[in-house]
């Protein structure tokens, strides 16, 4: 029978502590008897003084009585157990419900005894009640986002009630001990442990070649996901697999029945495939489950994979998806793990990616030892590039992990305090993870062929180096993002999303001085799969970039270090970094959009004493969004000046700008108020993206000369359209000579000189 929510709240589990003792204590009283009848009855027929056939066949069957005690003695325990963790476990989701339950009534809800919660307006207070009385929707809405939360309360404890049925009524193989059908000691009395059985069951089918029927299938499902966060299942389950190989060969025959074999039930495979990823994360990242404590368990469980990965890790194994690339080719097992590991829903403990991260570059760093040739194949294993993001997903092809180091990188990077911790430049294993990864390390690991006609005619296919793939550096980007900024990249920011750490600004500091000196000869020089990730942590460091871009200072020095952060980077090097990112579209967009948002910010904090006296707040405000907005249309100028491609380079870079919407800068950020967002459009909708237009055959010059006739404007636009809400006179508008009028000269003057520092500290560029 299922149960209900009533059945959840107003249930009595302390029956389970009951019998949970009465089944230790059976067990107990059975053990008592196993062991007297191990010192006298057994140990009477081994004597001496008892010879013939009669003692031979009462041996027998005193080993069967005494296995039959020890089956006993085992079972009762590890129901016991069972009992025992059952009534933790359904406590704390019982426990759970109450806790949703209480919580929707605070808000204002009455819950029946279904668990359906309806508004009661008399529960809250004047203003609050006023807003659902007239917004019919949002009262629904609200109730619906209320029953949710219940609801799934209540799934998550029939799941637990559904997981712990099938551990206690589970048949483990004992090795026929005792009489047939008799005790059964292989019961686990972990939960967890007694459910892997079965999985490692309906898996080790997969790995032998075999299809699921979708009963199984279904079931494996509702195993793995009822013991997710499990470890003592997770380390249970991989250990019977065959530890690192089993799961190496299991992953793989899920990937060829989801795209290959089986398409028509890719979807279940592919599930079972992340429950697989999700045990590894949890039997690597955390001692226990809360309830059954395992010091240190997760560490040597997480040890002994890593040193059997090394093996394991460079073996090759089937896999029909490279196959179908080039005929009978094979890969490594890293590749395949690592691949795995990209599916899981749980982070990586931040240890044990640092370990595997470092194992797979010995593998590969000449200087350690390692192959720099042992990841080439032949094939495209990249997925779709995002018009949005302007990163590689996973789609397609693009699931397998042809490039493990990178793939273990963008696992990272889902656990930014790892990222952070793991390419830190201030530390020695930070920064030489940092210079291997930008400059030592060889990043084409396509197998490069074509094929030669000799002069009689004969043709041959021909190896002819190395190529990079179009996704190369996917992952160390991702990484690095995460690393500087502390936010896992494509998720939502915190509302502090501009604040962070030492070790985040670190990071920061080194990608800005380091890329930033490379772009001074050669814009073009930082890889292109960087620049957008590049370009989301500038985002990241929103007042920090405004002070190096529209204060003149030297911000190098540690005495005039930005604010919130202390970034210490001066406007020199900046630019550089901003000139070599930009040579994404998209990438410049995010730069200047961000930039536009504390535009937007400090110009809507403006009053009208502001605007009619002779404030330095105003003042500053109008310098440094001058300098600001110069600065970035300098190096858009450059950009669009280069000779580079000519034409179509423009037009590629412009389609990239544009495919970000106007008016949101970085994906995540929280939102603003309504009188900012409007100076937002004006600063970034169609009239700046107009900026990008008519420039064919433009000279740098003429570009420069174009923006300060058609790009200061929008500042000008901004400051009038907030001086006109703040109430400022339409002549004072109008009048130069007026404290406005001088606001918005200097606003004018500070964009001409951002753009001529920036041009001054460009002179390398193209």
């Amino acid at each position: 029978m299922t149960i209900d929510y009533d059945d959840i709240v107003h249930a009595d589990l302390s029956p389970l502590q009951d019998a949970s003792k009465a089944w230790k204590k059976m067990g107990d009283r059975y053990g008592t008897l196993h062991t007297h009848y191990s010192d006298h009855v057994k140990a009477a027929v081994n004597a001496d003084t008892w010879r013939g056939y009669s003692v031979l066949k009462f041996k027998d069957q005193a080993r069967t009585t005494l296995e039959e005690y020890a089956g006993a003695r085992d079972e009762a325990r590890a129901v016991s157990g069972q009992l025992d963790e059952a009534y933790t476990l359904l406590k704390a989701c019982k426990d759970f419900v109450i806790e949703e339950r209480d919580a929707a009534e605070k808000f204002g809800m009455d819950v029946d005894a279904r668990g359906k919660c309806t508004i009661n307006l008399g529960k809250m207070d004047d203003d609050k009640a006023e807003t659902y009385r007239r917004n019919q929707l949002a009262r629904e809405e609200t109730e619906q986002a209320w029953n949710k939360r219940i609801a799934d309360a209540v799934k998550a404890t029939r799941e637990a009630d559904e997981n712990i049925h099938r551990a206690m009524v589970a048949e483990p193989d004992d090795g026929d001990k005792g009489v047939p059908n008799g005790f059964n000691g292989a019961l686990k009395s972990d939960v967890g442990a007694a459910n892997a059985d079965r999985a490692d069951e309906l898996y080790e089918k997969v790995k032998d070649g075999d299809k699921l029927n979708a009963k199984e299938r279904d079931e494996l499902t509702s195993i793995v996901a009822a013991n997710k966060k499990d470890p003592e299942f997770s380390r249970t389950l991989l250990n019977s697999l065959g530890g690192p190989e089993g799961v190496i060969k299991t992953h793989n025959k899920l990937d060829d029945l989801a795209y290959f074999d089986a398409k028509g039930e890719k979807k279940d495979y592919l599930s079972l495939d992340r429950g697989l990823a999700t045990a590894l994360a949890s039997a690597t990242g955390k001692d226990s489950d809360g309830r059954t404590a395992r010091p240190g368990a997760a560490r040597a469980f997480a040890s002994q994979w890593r040193e059997e990965m090394k093996d394991v890790g460079l073996k090759k194994f089937d896999l029909e998806l490279a196959a179908d690339e080039a005929g009978g080719q094979k890969v490594r097992g890293y590749q395949s793990m690592v691949s795995l590991m990209q599916r899981s829903g749980t982070k990586f403990d931040g240890d044990f990616l640092h370990g595997f991260a470092d194992d797979i570059r010995a593998a590969e760093d000449p200087k350690k030892g390692g192959d720099k040739d042992v990841w080439d194949l032949e094939g495209d294993f990249y997925g779709e590039k995002g018009k949005d993001s302007g990163v590689y997903d996973h789609s397609g092809k693009g699931r397998f992990a042809n490039d493990p180091l990178d793939g273990v990188l963008d696992v990272m990077s889902k656990n930014p305090s790892a990222a952070t911790e793991y390419l830190d430049p201030g530390t020695g294993d930070g920064k030489d993870r940092l210079d291997y990864l930008k400059n030592e390390r060889d990043w084409e690991l396509v197998d490069k062929k074509i094929t030669q006609v000799s002069p009689n005619g004969m043709s041959q296919i021909v190896q002819v180096g190395d190529e990079a793939a179009p996704d190369v550096r996917s992952g160390y980007g991702a990484a690095l993002e995460a690393a500087a900024t502390g936010n896992a990249p494509g998720t939502d920011a915190p509302e502090d999303f501009g604040t962070h750490s030492k070790a985040e600004i670190r990071v920061f500091e080194h990608m800005v001085e380091s890329y930033g000196a490379d772009a001074k000869h050669d814009p073009e020089s930082i890889p292109g799969n960087l620049r957008q990730n590049m370009a989301n942590a500038v985002a990241a460091y929103p007042h920090d970039v405004h002070d190096i871009l529209g204060v003149d200072m030297d911000h190098s020095n540690s005495s005039n270090a930005t604010d919130p952060n202390g970034v210490s980077v001066s406007d020199k090097q900046m630019h550089q970094f901003l000139r070599g990112i930009s040579e994404d579209g998209g990438a410049f967009r995010t730069v200047h959009d961000s930039q536009a948002r504390i535009i937007a910010e400090d110009v809507a904090g403006l009053d009208q004493q502001d605007f009619a006296g002779k404030s330095r707040e105003a003042m500053n405000v109008t310098v440094e969004s001058g300098r600001t907005m110069g600065s970035l249309d300098e190096i858009r100028a450059s950009v669009l000046a280069s000779d580079r491609d000519g034409e179509i380079d423009r037009n590629n870079w412009n389609k990239t700008y544009q495919y970000h919407a106007f008016g949101a800068p970085v994906t995540g950020i929280p939102y603003v108020g309504d009188s900012v967002q409007r100076l937002i459009d004006v600063g970034t909708g169609q009239h700046a993206a107009a900026l990008n237009q008519d420039v064919t055959n433009k000279t740098r010059e003429q570009l420069i000369e174009y923006y300060s006739d058609h790009g200061y404007p929008r500042l000008r636009d901004m400051l009038e359209e907030r001086a006109r809400e703040t109430g400022v006179p339409q002549a004072d508008l109008q009048d130069a000579g007026s404290n406005y009028g001088q606001l918005r000269s200097g606003a004018e003057n500070a964009y001409n000189a951002g753009i001529g520092s920036t041009q001054r500290n460009a002179e390398g560029f193209k």
